[in-house]
């Protein structure tokens, strides 16, 4: 049982670093295509949605 947490927490920690770098190449793409504002602008109204989605969720009473 501990060799499959042990196994999850390295997947994790990969898919997280694998985002990074290919979140990253995307971002640089849009931007090339889209215009630096307009992309910093779009990041931050979908930051701004998730950060609202995490609070509402958080007022959930079950």
């Amino acid at each position: 049982m501990r060799a499959t947490r042990r196994a999850w927490r390295v997947l994790v920690g990969t898919l997280l670093q694998t985002g990074g770098v290919l979140g990253t190449l995307m971002l640089g793409w849009f931007i090339e295509r889209f215009g630096f504002v307009r992309v910093l602008l779009a990041c931050f109204v979908v930051g701004a949605v998730c950060v609202g989605m995490v609070g509402g969720v958080a007022h959930v009473q079950l």
